[in-house]
C-alpha cells in the first residue's frame, strides 16, 4: 500500500514496491516537498523531492543494530534515546504506534507505548499496555517497576469513576 498525506487529505492506492507502482498512484511524480519513506528502492526516482527517513524505520534499525552486538553498538541505542527525548510525547506515542504497527510481536513496544499514555494521561489505554507487557514478559527485569506504576493507574482510574 502506498500512501500520500496533506493536513486534510489522504491518497491510498495498493501495489508492489517498483518505481512503476508508486508513480501510478499519480500523487508522488514531480512532488517538490518531502516524501518520509522506508528504505526500498522504489522511491528513488522521486529526485524532485527531498527524502526523509521514517521515524519509526529508524527506530527499529537503530534497535537492530544494538542488538546484534549491544557491547559494540551502544551508539545505537544512546541515538535512539535522543531522538525520542527530542520528540514530544504525543509524537514519540505516534512512533511507538508505528513501530507497533510494523512489528506488533514486539512485547518491549507495548510497555514504551504504555508510559508515554502515562504521560499523556491516557489512562485507560496505559493500563492495557502495560497489563499486556507484565502478561507476556512474565520475567521482564522491569516487571516490578511496571506492576507498580499499574496499582497507580488502577487507583487514579477508580478515583475518577
Amino acid at each position: 500500500m502506498h500512501l500520500a498525506c496533506t493536513a486534510y487529505l489522504t491518497c491510498m492506492h495498493t501495489g508492489d514496491r517498483s518505481a512503476e507502482a508508486i508513480d501510478a498512484g499519480a500523487v508522488l511524480p514531480g512532488y517538490e516537498g518531502v516524501i518520509v519513506r522506508d528504505g526500498y528502492a522504489g522511491y528513488g526516482h522521486l529526485t524532485d523531492a527531498l527524502h526523509a527517513w521514517c521515524g519509526a524505520h529508524l527506530l527499529r534499525d537503530l534497535k537492530d543494530l544494538y542488538e546484534f552486538e549491544p557491547e559494540k553498538q551502544e551508539w545505537a541505542s544512546q541515538l535512539a534515546a535522543l531522538l525520542i527525548e527530542f520528540r514530544s510525547d504525543d509524537k514519540g506515542l505516534a512512533i511507538v504506534d508505528m513501530m507497533l504497527m510494523v512489528d506488533s510481536e514486539e512485547i518491549p513496544q507495548f510497555r514504551d507505548r504504555g508510559l508515554l499514555r502515562l504521560q499523556l494521561r491516557q489512562f485507560g489505554g496505559a493500563i492495557r499496555d502495560l497489563e499486556h507487557y507484565v502478561k507476556s514478559s512474565p520475567n521482564a527485569s522491569d516487571r516490578e517497576e511496571i506492576e507498580n506504576h499499574l496499582k497507580d493507574l488502577r487507583r487514579i482510574r477508580a478515583s475518577m469513576n
